[in-house]
């Protein structure tokens, strides 16, 4: 919600400012209209972005399964880009043509000093919301699915008819004889099906934030250099749930977590979530099962991936960072919490 008030605040900024920037640039190409224009041009300016997204997605063909490796993403996305920077571009020239009934040179100086603020918005926002308040990411992996998806297909829950979800693979191994497991996305039931959707879902985008301090259940995102400690690893992040805190003892049992000999309650929104003690092609290390508690220090954390049947997690880490535990996430690599998924508009929510 934290995030969500933020970019509230953000845009209304970006909005007042390029009113005030554009009824400055209007009065300067001698005419004097009133700020009232300058807003209705913005308004207007910001609708035909709306459309020129808008139809960028309904030129985009569906991804078949067959035709889509697990790392690629449909070619021509770059030109794509740039033809709409530029078809937004044109179009807002010619609606500050029209609203402020000026020559067409005219307008085009009114349009770059409305250029100014929203060229200068570029590197505040990748220098400064990003990296220190919040900063909105997509996943490739299939980890915490269907809380958050990658790639993913879909089928019908047997339980309650809704929409169950499951990641996308390549890998012909992985292909269970008796189906692929999916979770819901309403019921959090598992079941396994072959009837799947041939077509491949695009990963859902969701805002990270970075002022808010972690707390159980939370999702959080953080560095995984202990996961991959050679190649790019600075640049590989995951996400994952929070189920244990610094100093407690975590143990999964009975599809629960216990935490120090207690068994938790999850939050009512994940109730049905079914937390695994078994990962499946993983080497018997399962730290958190009963043969081998994981016993946190200060600043540890035991984090787990909703798809727990085949998820990279404290189960199963090997690689242990100096001064820690294998199992536990140190605070320090926690980049910030989870708390509003935003797109698609179908799966919009707020986690915290």
């Amino acid at each position: 919600m934290l995030s969500l008030a933020i970019l509230s605040a953000s845009v209304l900024a970006l909005f007042l400012t390029l009113c005030l920037f554009l009824w400055l640039g209007a009065r300067w190409a001698g005419s004097p209209r009133s700020f009232k224009r300058a807003a209705l041009t913005v308004i207007v300016v910001g609708l035909v972005l709306a459309g020129v997204l808008f139809a960028s997605r309904l030129v985009e063909r569906p991804i078949h399964v067959f035709a889509l490796d697990h790392l690629s993403y449909p070619a021509g996305g770059t030109l794509l880009a740039v033809l709409q920077i530029v078809a937004t571009g044109i179009l807002s020239w010619f609606v500050v043509k029209l609203v402020f009934r000026i020559s067409i040179a005219g307008a085009f100086f009114v349009w770059l000093a409305a250029l100014l603020p929203a060229v200068a918005a570029i590197p505040i926002t990748l220098f400064v919301l990003w990296p220190l308040v919040c900063e909105p990411v997509s996943l490739r992996s299939g980890s915490m699915c269907p809380t958050l998806l990658g790639r993913s297909q879909s089928a019908v829950c047997p339980h309650c008819g809704q929409v169950a979800y499951t990641p996308w693979i390549t890998e012909i191994h992985l292909f269970e004889a008796d189906g692929r497991l999916c979770t819901c996305s309403q019921c959090l039931q598992a079941h396994r099906t072959k009837n799947l959707s041939e077509e491949i879902g695009w990963p859902d985008r969701f805002m990270v934030n970075k002022l808010l301090t972690p707390r159980r259940w939370d999702l959080v995102l953080f560095r995984a250099t202990h996961i991959h400690p050679s190649g790019n690893a600075p640049t590989i992040r995951y996400v994952k749930r929070i189920v244990g805190l610094p100093g407690e003892e975590v143990v999964i049992r009975e599809g629960s977590v216990w935490i120090d000999g207690e068994r938790l309650t999850p939050p009512a929104d994940i109730a049905g979530l079914v937390f695994r003690d078994k990962v499946e092609d993983r080497s018997p290390i399962l730290w958190g099962s009963a043969d081998k508690p994981a016993k946190l220090g200060d600043e540890e954390y035991f984090v787990l991936g909703d798809y727990g049947y085949r998820s990279t997690d404290s189960r199963v880490w090997e690689n242990q960072i100096e001064g820690y535990a294998p199992f536990a996430l140190p605070a320090s690599y926690i980049e910030g919490v989870v708390d509003l998924r935003f797109a698609p508009l179908a799966r919009w929510h707020v986690f915290r």
